[in-house]
């Protein structure tokens, strides 16, 4: 696994225009299938399977270099394009079972929780500050960011655009 992250920080390293495409993959998506949807990209485009060989070609031909440019570009917008349609599928679930009359309540419960271990912890925390080390603040305070994160998500999927961490699959190239 070593081997591949390594070429595939040298193919990076080759393309620094697209760095946020690459630290956003690696953000949200486990290095092991980004690794490998990167090094299938380029292994199409380069036409060998050989690491060293792959990367000498896109070092001396510019054009190979923009046409891998171009592939990640179009791949980004495939998996933006994936995300996009999810979140509409998963609101238009929403939306034709308010038109039935039927409530959302695992979607209900899950924003109550959230809101509630957030105040909770946001509580525990005012109370407890002086009279506790400050690890466990720090344990309750981070606990209480992921709450928060839950609510925004929770958020953005009701009244805005919000791409976040829907898995994509990587493999499915």
């Amino acid at each position: 696994m070593i081997p591949v992250i390594n070429t595939v920080l040298s193919i990076c390293s080759l393309l620094p225009s697209l760095s946020k495409t690459f630290s956003k993959w690696f953000s949200k998506h486990d290095a092991n299938s980004v690794s490998e949807l990167l090094l299938n990209i380029t292994q199409s485009i380069t036409g060998t399977n050989d690491e060293k060989e792959m990367l000498d070609r896109l070092r001396n031909d510019e054009q190979l270099l923009n046409h891998l440019r171009e592939t990640i570009v179009k791949t980004e917008a495939e998996i933006e394009l994936a995300l996009l349609k999810d979140r509409q599928d998963a609101r238009r679930r929403d939306t034709a079972l308010n038109t039935q009359g039927i409530r959302n309540v695992r979607a209900n419960v899950m924003v109550l929780a959230a809101s509630l271990g957030l105040v909770l912890c946001l509580m525990f925390i005012a109370q407890c500050q002086k009279d506790i080390p400050g690890e466990i603040i720090g344990i309750v305070s981070t606990v209480a960011g992921i709450f928060g994160a839950c609510l925004k998500d929770a958020y953005s999927f009701e009244f805005g655009s919000s791409r976040n961490k829907t898995n994509y699959n990587f493999d499915s190239r």
